[in-house]
């Protein structure tokens, strides 16, 4: 870029998949994604998990642990509280 060029700075949603095109459902769904597997990243560094303390803590199997380190949420499912619902992200 030239000195003598101009930049143009757009602001953002506040959602970068809204703002590459994802329609709106897409980019609440992939957001919340992303979200979740910063936090679940945080979680198991904050906590020093391996994936063995993991899948005693969770009670997932190991590959499920992986998944869900790996924020591969098609292939890990998810149960809160005492129902046997599955959550699908």
């Amino acid at each position: 870029m030239k000195m003598s060029e101009t930049v143009t700075f757009v602001k953002g949603s506040g959602n970068v998949f809204l703002d590459v095109g994802f329609s709106e459902t897409e980019a609440e769904r992939e957001l919340l994604r992303s979200n979740l597997a910063l936090e679940v990243h945080r979680a198991f560094q904050v906590r020093k998990l391996t994936p063995t303390k993991a899948q005693d803590l969770l009670e997932l199997s190991l590959s499920e642990v992986t998944h869900l380190e790996n924020g591969d949420f098609e292939r890990c499912r998810v149960s809160i509280g005492t129902s046997s619902s599955t959550i699908r992200l």
